[in-house]
């Protein structure tokens, strides 16, 4: 929640209004960074997120994050239960990266009487408290429609009966005569070599798990498809490089793009030191320094530049259906070129 910001708001307090810990650089008690990112979240306009965002944030990953837990029904996150995560702030990036940890109340287990494999894919967090990370993320439509292609990635994907069930067998199988003979086992809370059967192929009655392994993969998978809209997001752009600049020397870009529908077109636009801007149009050939032919990088070289000074540029990639993004999303990327 926005508190305000003076950066000593967000400081950890034991009366639980505010509940943020440095875990490391504590010597500083600097929470500036932290306190800018939750403004940013907060009080930026749904039509500037992204462009706000994404200079502090690693939006890709989180929006993966998202789809992951929702998937595997991991409710004791930051989404619903608020919980098990760490931002950290990336010195090389600038910008926060969302790590999640324990990951153990997933695929079934509830202790809050939720049927996590029926919940909505979109509207997954607690309805009790706010959660404008996940919630605002969702309003900007391709960050919806990104999420979504991820989802369904996912589902077409790792997160089949025809990758998981065969890993769960051998689990079962490896485990099995050790749990057998495990005099203690039942004392687990009462688990018994019969729940742990079910736990794997069926429906389970123990108490707080809903569904077997299996069984809460098949009804996760035929909720989230019937659940999961129809949306075109916006290629992807990230991993750009560069060479390194030098008068006389040739310059060579290369971004990765990636994308659920066929890409039409993909552009370096760049301005030369006292020029206006030009695109140009990029290729995935393996010709031009972007790594083997159609495997998503694009590339493009251009001529030495006779004195030196900074070249402004930016990516572009259209698909199919006209759906355009920009990398990044504001402002320009830099280049230096030495003499």
């Amino acid at each position: 929640s926005y508190l305000g910001d003076d950066p000593d708001l967000y400081k950890f307090s034991s009366d639980g209004r505010r509940a943020y810990d440095l875990q490391n650089n504590s010597d500083t008690d600097d929470y500036s960074d932290l306190a800018n990112f939750i403004r940013v979240i907060n009080q930026t306009t749904i039509g500037d997120l992204p462009c706000e965002l994404e200079a502090i944030f690693n939006v890709d990953t989180y929006l993966r994050t998202m789809a992951f837990d929702v998937l595997v029904g991991n409710w004791d996150g930051y989404a619903f239960n608020q919980n098990n995560y760490y931002l950290y702030h990336n010195t090389a990036t600038d910008r926060f990266e969302y790590i999640p940890f324990d990951l153990d109340n997933t695929l079934g287990i509830d202790w809050l009487n939720r049927d996590w494999a029926e919940r909505d894919i979109y509207n997954w967090p607690s309805q009790s408290t706010d959660r404008p990370l996940f919630e605002r993320i969702l309003e900007v439509p391709d960050y919806r429609a990104r999420y979504s292609y991820y989802i369904e990635s996912f589902l077409t994907g790792d997160f089949k009966p025809i990758n998981l069930f065969p890993i769960f067998d051998a689990l079962q199988a490896k485990l099995l005569p050790y749990v057998t003979e495990d005099d203690f086992y039942p004392l687990d809370y009462g688990f018994s070599l019969t729940y742990f059967e079910n736990a794997f192929d069926g429906e389970t009655d123990y108490f707080h798990t809903d569904y077997g392994l299996k069984s809460y993969v098949l009804a996760r998978r035929n909720n989230a498809l019937a659940q999961l809209e129809d949306l075109n997001p916006a290629p992807y752009l990230f991993g750009e490089r560069t060479s390194t600049a030098s008068v006389g020397q040739q310059l060579s870009f290369q971004v990765i793009v990636q994308e659920d529908q066929m890409i039409d077109q993909v552009q370096l636009c760049y301005q030369l030191p006292g020029q206006s801007f030009n695109c140009i149009n990029m290729e995935d050939f393996g010709s031009t320094g972007d790594g083997l032919p159609n495997d998503g990088e694009y590339g493009i070289f251009l001529p030495p530049l006779s004195s030196a000074g900074t070249i402004e540029y930016y990516f572009t990639a259209t698909d199919n259906q006209n759906a355009t993004n920009r990398h990044p999303a504001c402002g320009n990327f830099t280049m230096e070129v030495t003499s």
